[in-house]
């Protein structure tokens, strides 16, 4: 069995992709500054299943790995640091 399909997609520059699950309602992403969480507005671009492309996510900007319950913004929090060295 084949499918053949044309699909219109276009190029976003200056976006990166997250889990969806990381999006909250109001077009937000809890970021990570100074050690507090806070909360900054992102443009979605594309959704899949289990992703988002987002917008207007500065350079540089720490953004969680996973949800975190109970999260709010001002909760202050501790990185963790990967260490690829085995």
């Amino acid at each position: 069995m084949y499918l053949e399909a044309n699909l219109n997609a276009e190029k976003v520059n200056d976006a990166i992709e997250i889990d969806r699950n990381l999006l909250l309602d109001s077009q937000e992403i809890y970021i990570v500054k100074d050690s507090l969480l806070d909360v900054i507005p992102v443009k979605p671009v594309h959704f899949s299943d289990a992703t988002v492309v987002l917008k207007e996510v500065p350079n540089g900007t720490i953004i969680l790995r996973k949800p975190v319950p109970g999260a709010y913004a001002g909760m202050q929090v501790k990185a963790a640091t990967t260490d690829s060295a085995e």
